[in-house]
């Protein structure tokens, strides 16, 4: 156990013993453009004693400790970036710590905390991975996931709290975390999970190539692909798997990314959210999202608050969230769920007294470990859906759920009491079955016939509303808007009560404005063009294949194991 991390130790002391020279260098070897960096930061974050550390020796009593527990009397570390790479910010996007800290110790045992301060554990815990959302310096999406592993304490250390430990109970070993953070503006949550756990792998094994070499040319040298344009497939000999990035064309959600992941429990955001939820709720928290109400997801499972939300924001499509997201909120931040305004947050079971204290009366409560719902008593009722188009959504997503999901009944998750779901949060777990009803023809997936059944809701309600669009004239040069009175009153009777709190919405007056002064964005010429093949397909019995891969996509393959480094 003591050599365990050897490797990764050894790296964090010489990337500490770095000249600025030498950081400046590592910088300018990064030729990657700001738009097409995968990876902005690898990050070691440490636990390391505290400054202001107590003295007092009352926990030399070895019968204060239960076997499995923390040292919750007496607090001696906190996590701190103790190696980076690249070591310089970026000018364009700088690494903002303070942003960064809070969500990085979820799994170090002060998920209800409001500090960075850890807990010394006496049992040795096998890694455990999970993910984050957090807003940079620049106010863009930072999406991070961290490796969480527990190393031996240092029993060197000149503390009175590591004397009273080795006095008091020489015969135990005691561990702290370690963790190992990428950060991101892109959410291939999955694909980092798979590098993190094949990195951590690699440093227990005898290895012919040092770390970092892989952290290197991961960060610096493997590109984003482009909407569409081909897949990068990065494929050192030492990983069991390739990791692929694909973007999926005109800017449609990442989760229609086809995905080679081997983890049972991180194959799709999509996947997951069937596993966990029923399709009634699932129908229902999208509304609430999709008319802008206040949602808050429940779980004992750090990583699932963050791919559930992911899955949901991706069902959005046209229309993009543009409120408040935080599916992992810490407890020095749930003062945020009392403002009035909507948001979509989510907190870890023991965070939850503490939210309930803060929360508006307004929030819609999902418990994804029971696949619950609870309505707030304040909550604006949600209209009814259109009858004709619920029954079509609602026949889809069960027929799918059903036969790609192996979800028992149609209407409830598998996932919930009767498992443990804190499985996700776990780094290593059972290889991912085989999925016998993805085709590899060209073919429509599953979960692309999910997504589409969506899709489909939108252009039916939406189909006309180019229609109602204003754009300059003679008589107004300089004035485009949107009929929104008119348009509401031409649809269907049933459409009406939905439709009218959908267009008083934030997400569809950016999605107006971007069909105005943007018409030629990818993915509203993409909707536009959805609208108008299911205008002529409306006899048609058959799927609009709106999310057909095409099998011209090109792929660039970074298959390199070495990276070019200075001596």
């Amino acid at each position: 156990r003591h050599k365990r991390h050897a490797t990764l130790v050894k790296m964090t002391r010489q990337q500490q013993q770095q000249t600025p020279e030498r950081a400046s260098a590592d910088n300018k070897t990064n030729g990657l453009s700001p738009k097409s960096r995968l990876v902005e930061y690898f990050l070691i974050i440490s636990s390391q004693p505290r400054e202001n550390q107590r003295t007092n020796n009352n926990i030399s009593d070895t019968a204060s400790i239960a076997t499995g527990n923390t040292y919750e009397d007496e607090i001696d570390y906190e996590l701190c970036i103790t190696s980076r790479y690249p070591i310089r910010d970026y000018t364009d996007n700088p690494l903002n710590e303070e942003s960064v800290m809070p969500f990085v110790g979820a799994l170090c045992g002060n998920i209800n905390s409001t500090s960075n301060v850890v807990y010394v554990q006496d049992v040795f815990q096998l890694p455990k991975i999970h993910h984050f959302i957090c807003t940079g310096s620049k106010g863009q999406y930072v999406y991070g996931t961290v490796l969480t592993m527990f190393e031996p304490e240092q029993q060197n250390s000149s503390s009175d709290f590591n004397k009273s430990i080795s006095e008091g109970s020489a015969s135990h070993e005691y561990y702290v975390p370690k963790c190992l953070v990428l950060l991101s503006q892109h959410g291939y949550l999955m694909e980092f999970r798979e590098f993190l756990t094949n990195l951590y792998r690699i440093s227990t094994i005898p290895s012919s190539l040092p770390l970092e070499r892989y952290i290197i040319n991961f960060c610096s040298e493997i590109q984003r692909p482009e909407p569409g344009e081909y897949s990068v497939q990065y494929t050192p000999s030492t990983f069991p798997n390739p990791l692929i990035f694909t973007t999926p064309p005109h800017n449609l959600p990442l989760a229609l990314c086809p995905r080679v992941i081997t983890n049972e429990f991180a194959a799709n955001p999509t996947n997951t959210l069937f596993r966990v939820l029923g399709v009634e709720n699932i129908v229902t928290v999208w509304e609430a999202l999709a008319l802008e109400r206040q949602v808050l997801l429940v779980s004992s499972s750090v990583s699932l608050l963050v791919i559930v939300g992911e899955a949901f924001l991706s069902l959005l499509f046209p229309l993009q969230w543009s409120h408040v997201y935080i599916p992992l909120l810490p407890q020095i931040a749930t003062t945020i769920l009392s403002a009035p305004v909507p948001y979509f947050c989510g907190v870890h079971r023991d965070v939850l007294p503490s939210a309930l204290m803060d929360m508006s009366q307004e929030t819609i409560i999902v418990d994804v470990d029971y696949d619950n719902l609870t309505i707030g008593p304040s909550t604006p009722p949600l209209p009814d859906l259109p009858a004709t188009r619920k029954g079509k959504l609602f026949s889809v997503l069960r027929e799918y759920s059903a036969r790609l999901y192996g979800v028992k009944s149609a209407d409830e998750g598998i996932d919930g009491s009767a498992n443990n779901v804190t499985k996700y949060d776990e780094a290593f777990t059972p290889p991912a079955p085989p999925l016998d009803d993805v085709p590899n023809d060209g073919r429509q997936t599953p979960v692309e016939k999910t997504h589409e059944a969506f899709l489909r809701f939108y252009a039916s309600v939406l189909q006309n509303y180019r229609n109602y669009l204003i754009f300059p004239s003679k008589n107004t040069p300089d004035y485009m808007g949107f009929r929104t009175k008119q348009f509401i009153l031409s649809q269907k009777f049933d459409f009406q009560p939905f439709l009218k709190q959908l267009c008083g919405t934030q997400q569809f007056d950016t999605f107006i404005t971007k069909r105005l002064y943007a018409p030629s964005a990818l993915d509203v010429v993409f909707f536009d063009e959805c609208i108008t093949k299911k205008l002529k397909a409306k006899k048609a019995s058959s799927g609009m294949g709106l999310f057909k891969s095409k099998a011209t996509r090109k792929s660039w393959i970074c298959v390199r194991d070495e990276v070019r480094l200075e001596p």
